[in-house]
């Protein structure tokens, strides 16, 4: 019997499913490459390939089920599982965008809206994340994954309160969940009941030993109350215990770092990258430790081995757009940092970076303006953030507002000659000379750079100041 292209296509997928039943992944495996051999421009085909290539292979995988998605764009289940395979690599704006088309497709769904959910809770869009859950909750109240959407939103507004009664009755629906547990830890810390939470977080750990967000929450607790050496012990008995785990290396080479101790931190980096014959997060790792050695021509050759792997890798691109902006490559770096802030928005850093390229290599103001604000927001009290806000507003021609961030730079921090003469651009573009000229000579006192020097006293001399 000979089948017909659309029936034998069918026939095959119907293979493949049952073979995915019977755990008989390999054979899944072989058969889905010889059904995209016979069947290249496939939706279904590249959809399937897509979610099993994704674990082993998720940029070959990623691209599988974009594929899918342009071949068949009102498909809700392929928007859904790309939106999803898109939110676990990091990307958090394509995952919103796939996710929202999967929940216009797929209305009377809950499970497209939850994980739209997570999207703003990873964005701090909390808003439209509590809205989404009530949403949920409306069609099942018992449903536990919008109720942990409730209570992230409340422990992120201080609800503690309200935070406390949603875990409590979602843990009488699911009393194991452990997503729940987590939710509990991060309460108990936010009320000063740090045992607690450590307690929490051990059991979690105990129980469910291959999730590594319980061990990082168990690090994180020690490195937010100073414990950097208990969390440093922690993690080695961990590698010792499981020598093989190389996430478990990649996280101790984290911690090291952190804490200062880079032979530590590259020791485990290298491992990885030996082990893995260099893996994107492993370069990424080695590029962070040179970094922060100060060896950034060394450390650049990494991240871009990194981002030759993974060109979505987060360290590589916040680090790499960092090693750029600050050698004066501005305009290659605005790419980098881009990337970085669709992953990660609230990345101090690279607001404040991505927000001075895009000034000083004549970019979109008004950009330059938003991701500035972002970065003071996030880092009120530093005077280097604030600077770079003042500088927008100068090239903006805002000089009131320039003067107002200038001002109090200046009056925190006196003896820095940058402030006092950023603070006198400002108030000759107001036409106030008389002050200006107070500014230039207070900042010629302190010791300004042979390049900031020279400026000063050419805008004295050419401006009459």
């Amino acid at each position: 019997m000979k089948l017909e292209p659309d029936r034998r296509e069918q026939y095959q997928e119907k293979i493949i499913e049952a073979y995915l039943r019977q755990g008989k992944f390999d054979e899944s495996l072989k058969l889905i490459e010889d059904l995209v051999r016979d069947f290249p421009n496939s939706a279904h085909a590249r959809a399937i390939r897509g979610s099993m290539r994704l674990a082993k292979e998720p940029q070959a995988g990623l691209e599988d089920l974009r594929f899918a998605v342009r071949a068949a764009p009102d498909n809700g289940i392929f928007r859904y599982t790309l939106g999803e395979a898109e939110r676990n690599s990091g990307t958090t704006k394509d995952a919103e965008i796939q996710l929202t088309e999967a929940v216009n497709r797929l209305p009377e769904e809950t499970f497209p809206k939850l994980s739209l959910g997570a999207v703003y809770l990873a964005t701090k869009n909390y808003g439209r994340a509590f809205q989404l859950a009530l949403q949920v909750l409306a069609a099942d109240p018992n449903s536990v994954g919008a109720g942990q959407i409730r209570a992230t939103v409340w422990l992120e507004m201080n609800l503690f309160r309200e935070a406390r009664s949603e875990i409590e009755r979602i843990e009488k629906i699911a009393p194991h969940d452990p997503e729940t547990l987590r939710l509990r830890a991060r309460l108990e810390l936010a009320e000063g009941k740090a045992r607690e939470a450590e307690a929490t977080l051990r059991k979690l750990h105990k129980e469910y030993p291959d999730d590594p967000r319980n061990l990082r929450g168990l690090v994180n607790l020690y490195s937010a109350q100073g414990r950097g050496h208990d969390a440093t012990v922690l993690l080695k008995e961990e590698v010792n215990a499981a020598p093989d785990r190389l996430d478990l290396r990649l996280m101790l080479s984290e911690v090291a770092l952190r804490s200062g101790d880079l032979s530590l931190a590259a020791e485990h980096a290298q491992y990885v990258a030996q082990k893995k014959s260099g893996s994107a997060d492993s370069w990424a790792a080695l590029g962070r430790v040179l970094y922060h050695r100060g060896q950034y021509p060394e450390a650049e050759q990494h991240f871009r081995k990194s981002l030759a792997m993974d060109k979505e890798n987060l360290s590589a691109n916040l680090h790499l757009g960092s090693i750029l902006a600050h050698s004066g490559r501005l305009k290659e770096s605005i790419p980098l940092l881009d990337q970085a802030l669709r992953q990660s928005p609230d990345e101090v850093t690279a607001l404040n970076n991505i927000a001075f390229a895009l000034v000083e290599t004549g970019g979109d103001l008004e950009r330059a303006l938003g991701f500035a604000q972002r970065a003071v927001a996030r880092a009120p009290h530093d005077t280097s953030i604030n600077d770079t806000l003042g500088w927008v507003y100068l090239k903006k021609k805002l000089y009131s507002e320039a003067v107002t961030v200038f001002r109090k730079n200046a009056e925190k921090e006196p003896a820095n000659p940058t402030w006092r003469y950023h603070l006198a651009l400002a108030m000759i573009g107001l036409g106030n000379k008389d002050a200006a000229r107070v500014e230039l000579q207070a900042a010629l006192k302190s010791k300004p750079s042979s390049r900031e020097k020279t400026e000063i006293e050419e805008l004295l001399a050419r401006s009459g100041t």
